[in-house]
């Protein structure tokens, strides 16, 4: 079994259409679906996320270390290279924009939102980056992440639907730092 991987050369390999995706199963019962982030799940055209149950789709198709570092919309590439350090910043900013209008809508949602960091390379937006030190820039890394779920969670709030929403926070980077 292999990870996509554009810059070793695996690319026809990805999540097999066989298995279903909890975001196709809560569109195919009205929800609106959004993937913002880390997909890794294939980056050729039978794998995208909007095969796969999104509507919508912004990040980055595989791991943020692999070439080309393309942030892609839905299937367009829409930035090369990627500014990493907007990343965590831009994610948020989109998860927020998507939120306030299935709330708009009255429509319930399904969001998945796998951030980029922080997996390597590490990258900070300049209002998290401490350059006094550079020693701890994974440090700046999880702040900045911190402070993502913490708007994340506050518009969910503000929003009045936190009584009736899920939030599960995961990792795939393991323990390794």
């Amino acid at each position: 079994v292999f990870n996509p991987a554009p810059d070793a050369g695996i690319n026809d390999v990805g999540l097999p259409a066989s298995e279903m995706t909890i975001a196709q199963l809560l569109r195919n019962v009205g929800y609106a679906t959004c993937c913002i982030g880390k997909w890794h799940l294939g980056h050729t055209p039978a794998y995208l996320p909007r095969r796969r149950g999104f509507d919508e789709y912004f990040g980055i198709l595989y791991s943020n270390d692999m070439r080309p570092v393309q942030l892609v919309e839905n299937e367009e590439v829409v930035e090369y290279p990627v500014v990493q350090a907007t990343l965590t910043h831009r994610y948020t900013e989109r998860a927020i924009r998507f939120m306030e209008q299935c709330r708009r809508l009255d429509r319930p949602f399904f969001l998945y939102l796998p951030h980029a960091m922080p997996h390597k390379p590490l990258a900070a937006s300049e209002d998290f980056y401490t350059p006094h030190t550079p020693d701890d820039l994974y440090a700046d890394v999880i702040c900045e992440l911190d402070a993502s779920v913490g708007r994340i969670l506050d518009t969910i709030k503000r929003l009045g639907i936190d009584g009736d929403t899920m939030v599960v926070f995961t990792s795939d980077n393991g323990p390794w730092y």
